[in-house]
């Protein structure tokens, strides 16, 4: 059985000392698509920030049946989450997504990959060298070196590479929390980046 939500699905989560974020009502902005991988997975903060600058979501599950839209013209943008998968994997939905990633980059829609998501965009990865992804980059994702502790789980800085919206005000250094055994090539195209026996 599905847990399915509507457009204006009702988790939230506080922000620490601060009161709970809500979305005011009404406010004529298209929803954002929030792709979850999860019966019980929530956007968590993403969905929070989202909501505060007057966004509704519109919460699917692909793995559990929900069918992504044919296009983006009536969001925002789209936001594609993690999982307990990888890219790589076999099952349909990962594979009807990588071919759905097409339609935000194709109608100039931002679109945001949080781990499994991001991984999407990136030509192969060692988890299965097998499977290709999207190659949206035309680069890889691999293995972390065996000379560092596997998987990285702790805080650790973010080493800004220029400016960048997605870090506006956010304080400089800022931490972040970290648990990967994966990482992406690194290139150009980073905006940020921590130390973990290199730039991760």
């Amino acid at each position: 059985m599905s847990f399915r939500s509507n457009m204006n699905d009702g988790n939230v989560l506080p922000f620490p000392s601060s009161g709970t974020l809500v979305a005011p009502a009404q406010t004529g902005l298209l929803p954002v698509l929030i792709v979850l991988h999860q019966e019980t997975s929530t956007p968590g903060r993403v969905g929070n920030a989202l909501r505060a600058l007057g966004h509704p979501l519109d919460i699917r599950r692909p793995r559990f049946g929900d069918a992504l839209p044919e296009t983006l013209d009536r969001h925002a943008g789209a936001v594609i989450f993690g999982g307990p998968m990888s890219a790589n994997d076999p099952d349909d939905f990962v594979r009807r997504e990588i071919d759905w990633i097409e339609i935000p980059l194709r109608e100039n829609r931002p679109f945001l990959g949080i781990c499994v998501g991001m991984q999407l965009l990136y030509a192969s990865s060692d988890e299965d060298p097998t499977h290709r992804g999207l190659g949206v980059f035309d680069r890889g994702i691999h293995l972390l070196s065996s000379d560092v502790k596997r998987p990285q789980m702790q805080w650790n800085v973010l080493v800004r590479r220029g400016p960048s919206g997605l870090l506006k005000g956010l304080p400089d250094p800022t931490w972040a929390y970290f648990v990967h055994s994966f990482a992406a090539d690194n290139d150009d195209n980073a905006i940020a980046v921590c130390d973990y026996g290199g730039p991760v």
